[in-house]
């Protein structure tokens, strides 16, 4: 029997040891398995980022791809420039039925909102900066927007010329629940969508968004309630664009039971496996006890199957076996001998038929074949001749002399000259004389070696109307590779020549505007801060002498309100300085404690005036040495600190710094400046931010300033990189908040510059160029209280004739004089024109622009002063360039 041979018993024994070892592996393995369930519900978060990511990719890249090609349509920059709301409407629900869209937002080349399709469009500064810029950068953009409590993926494009748009165009898709169940379906987890501290859309219940909201947001870590955390694997997710920016997050969270259940079924597959491992061994040793019997058998019926299959007659049966199996095997074997014999006989004679049959089907196929290919031949003709017919551009062939053998509908409808006109004429008919020569030879020289010219032609019609032509002319060759004709393919482009040269005039106006602007705001600038240098120059001088109480307390308030002039005055060059594009970021390492601390020691004097308590905090996970542009920051914080200073009375100013995340070579730092002041009313901190806007207008006469400070900061920080907000509660206090990339940096800070101790002046001979008699005054009372010679010229004339006829040991010059300017002054004794070309020059000026300290440098100049000036600072430049010879 087969379960007595030593094989069988053998796998029989090896089996049930094989099982005995698989269960008590199963027994000992509990820890492993669920470690492997804690590891595959992390592998489960790493698949369900990744998917996401490229689930969001795809949809970012289809709806940027559709908003530039929104944006490059030409009908779209015209009604937008038109402002024709109807046609701009009509237009946009076009493309958002065709493209799938759920809103369309229209804005002009101000930034202006024109028209929408779907929601109202928010009025938050996010948006309006979004839309600016787009219209400054001229390329497509890409953010997230939250519009009537719903979350959409938005795209901004120009609409126009890159570098001179009409305006944008604003399309976008609504992230909705059934974007986020595909997610899920996908992934098998819990999304939600987060964006601008909130969650938008979720698979969780209502009840558990808001601890989810609060924890996230309150605290610096990523971690979730217990409740939560126990449940689930979690993990926060950003959503970048392609430049690496954050636009919201995902909060992808993989249930832990589903990882328990997960090592159930693994268990019970183990125990499924040994059962079916033990049956499937008792089944081979049976099989094989099996097979040993009858295989011989099976062979030959195998063998007979496969000759009535394939009728290969010259396969045999197995002689081998038992004697009654060889036996029917040798007497098949010599059956099938004869057959094939007389098989072979058959195909001899058959061959000959097959030939002679074969011979005659090749001569009907190639027949059937040359038939085919006319009739192709023709056909394509036929559709070819019609695409010429019907072609909307002007095409026209020359013979190799140059005269015309064929035109098309098109050229006779823009010319003028019908076919039996121009056939047998030179194309010569249609030249203006306007065309520069060079293009036609250029023209014959290169289709003359068989290349492809293109170019623009200024042609006239038969009426005498000037048109403009692009071309495209290619000769036409025969199968040798000789030119036989010459094919032109032209296109009427007057309209865009028409419309590209107003264009290159309107930008040309706005550049002059431009300029213009400019040059106001510097005329301004000098002509308000040199009366502005003679009032706080003068009420210092008075203030240094003996006044008595009253005296002493009016002229600090005249001198406090030019302060405060000077203070507005400054903010309004900033703001001009950023609208045109003119302000600069300069990266440098600085220390960020010593920042801090000059913000502190500038407000030390009012914060004690009004008995306000001040207080910095600093995450000592931060380092100490951070790479940025140092002034910038202070002007932000020192703008924030100034308006809680502003509207707080009583209580007290918190300053507090802090990494987002952990410190990486582009770190994320957030600053928040808190008070306990007045507050800003929930229907006006969306506004706070715009230019000139204050909390309402009682707030300008009650408290001041001009309500550039925030705009101010607000553009800063996003020329760094950064994000601006606020949250408010009226009558409890502000806290104004602002993120920007830090890098750390090596902790070699540049020394600061050095400070120079008082000196005695007394004998120096110095000669102040200057047209203003009251700055005269002022200087004259400053150096001549150091023992200071002073020597004045009311002009650059006056300057440069006092030069030649003496020396001097320093020129003090204004750069805007009558005649002779203080730049040309400089280079006139930088070229050797006076008797001393070294002499220190300083540039006294009220023009405060940065490009005006560059040109006083270039012209010659040491050092720079804008007005108005203290005697401190004027003293410290003298002293400077006398230490530096």
């Amino acid at each position: 029997m087969w379960f007595l041979s030593l094989k069988a018993r053998t796998l029989f024994l090896i089996g049930l040891i094989l099982i005995g070892n698989l269960l008590v592996g199963l027994l000992i393995s509990e820890s492993l398995l669920a470690r492997f369930g804690q590891q595959t519900g992390q592998d489960q978060l790493e698949r369900t980022a990744r998917m996401v990511d490229r689930l969001l990719a795809i949809q970012r890249v289809n709806l940027e791809r559709q908003a530039r090609l929104i944006g490059v349509l030409p009908i779209m920059a015209t009604v937008i420039e038109n402002q024709d709301k109807k046609t701009i409407q009509d237009s946009a629900e076009e493309y958002r039925q065709s493209l799938d869209l759920d809103l369309v937002y229209a804005y002009d080349n101000e930034g202006r909102f024109l028209a929408n399709l779907g929601p109202e469009p928010p009025e938050e500064a996010t948006l309006v900066g979004m839309v600016h810029q787009t219209l400054e950068q001229g390329s497509v953009s890409l953010g997230y927007l939250s519009v009537a409590e719903h979350l959409y993926l938005v795209a901004l494009a120009p609409v126009g010329l890159p570098h001179d748009p009409s305006g944008v165009i604003l399309i976008g898709q609504h992230t909705d629940q059934r974007f986020t169940n595909e997610i899920k379906r996908l992934a098998r987890a819990e999304i939600s969508i987060l964006h601008n501290r909130k969650i938008h859309h979720s698979t969780r219940p209502l009840a558990e968004r808001q601890p989810i909201e609060k924890h996230l947001f309150g605290q610096s870590t990523t971690r979730l309630p217990e409740n939560l955390e126990d449940a689930f694997f979690s993990a926060l997710h950003p959503i970048t664009d392609d430049k690496g920016h954050e636009m919201a997050h995902l909060l992808i969270q993989v249930p832990r039971n589903s990882t328990i259940e997960l090592i159930g079924q693994l268990r019970r597959s183990l125990l499924l496996g040994g059962g079916a491992f033990l049956a499937i061994t008792l089944l081979l040793g049976l099989t094989y006890t099996i097979r040993r019997l009858i295989r011989p058998l099976e062979e030959v019926v195998q063998r007979l199957r496969q000759i009535s299959t394939t009728h290969d007659l010259s396969l045999r049966l197995p002689t081998e076996g038992p004697t009654e199996l060889a036996q029917v095997g040798l007497v098949f074997n010599e059956l099938m001998t004869s057959q094939q014999e007389l098989v072979a006989n058959l195909r001899e004679s058959r061959q000959v038929v097959t030939s002679r049959t074969e011979a005659l089907e090749l001569a009907n196929a190639r027949m059937t074949e040359e038939i085919a290919e006319r009739i192709r031949g023709e056909d394509q003709i036929r559709k070819l001749s019609l695409a010429v017919e019907q072609s909307p551009a002007s095409i026209m062939i020359c013979d190799t002399e140059g005269y015309i053998e064929y035109v098309n509908p098109r050229f006779t409808m823009l010319t003028g000259y019908h076919a039996a006109e121009a056939i047998g004429r030179n194309p010569r008919i249609l030249n203006s004389g306007q065309t520069d020569p060079k293009v036609f030879d250029d023209l014959w020289a290169t289709i003359s070696q068989q290349k492809v010219w293109s170019g623009e032609f200024i042609n006239q019609k038969k009426n005498g109307e000037i048109i403009v032509e692009s071309a495209l002319i290619s000769p036409i060759l025969d199968e040798s590779g000789q030119t036989t004709h010459f094919l032109a393919v032209k296109e009427d482009i007057t309209a865009r020549k028409k419309n590209e040269s107003e264009l290159v005039q309107a930008k040309l106006e706005a550049q002059a505007a431009n300029r213009a602007k400019s040059e106001f705001l510097a005329n301004m600038s000098h002509e308000i801060r040199t009366p502005m240098n003679a009032i706080m120059g003068m009420t210092s001088v008075v203030l240094d002498t003996e006044l008595d109480e009253e005296q002493s307390e009016c002229l600090q308030i005249v001198y406090d309100s030019a302060d405060s002039l000077l203070a507005i005055i400054n903010d309004i060059l900033d703001f001009s300085k950023i609208e045109s594009g003119k302000l600069e970021i300069i990266l440098e390492e600085f220390e960020l404690q010593e920042e801090l601390q000059r913000v502190a020691d500038f407000f030390s004097l009012k914060l004690q005036t009004k008995n306000l308590a001040f207080s910095i905090h600093i995450d000592p996970s931060l380092t100490p040495s951070l790479v940025g542009d140092p002034v910038r920051l202070r002007q932000i914080l020192v703008n924030l600190m100034s308006n809680s200073l502003k509207f707080t009375s009583e209580g007290q100013i918190s300053l507090y710094i802090a990494p987002v995340g952990e410190m990486g070579p582009n770190q994320l730092v957030e600053f928040a400046v808190a008070d306990t002041g007045i507050g800003i009313p929930q229907e006006r901190q969306e506004a706070i931010f715009e230019s000139f806007a204050q909390a309402s207008g009682s707030t300008t006469r009650k408290y001041g300033g001009t309500g550039l400070g925030l705009t101010i900061s607000k553009r800063l920080v996003q020329l760094m990189g950064g994000e601006i907000w606020l949250e408010s509660a009226e009558g409890v206090g502000s806290t104004f908040f602002f993120t920007l990339p830090l890098a750390p940096g090596a902790g070699q800070v540049a020394p600061e510059a050095e400070t120079f101790e008082s000196v005695d002046l007394t004998g120096l001979t110095v000669l102040l160029a200057e047209d203003q008699p009251f700055n005269r005054q002022l200087v004259a009372k400053w150096l001549e209280n150091e023992g200071v010679s002073l020597v004045m010229a009311e002009s650059g004339d006056r300057a440069m004739s006092l030069l030649k006829e003496r020396d001097f040991d320093l020129l003090l010059t204004d750069l805007h004089m009558p005649g002779l300017s203080g730049l040309e002054l400089a280079r006139l004794i930088r070229a050797g024109k006076t008797r001393q070309p070294k002499i220190p020059i300083i540039a006294l000026t009220a023009n405060a622009f940065s490009e005006t300290k560059t040109r006083a440098l270039a012209a010659g100049m040491q050092d720079f002063l804008a007005k108005p000036f203290m005697r401190h600072d004027l003293i410290q430049a003298i002293i400077r360039q006398l230490s530096a010879q």
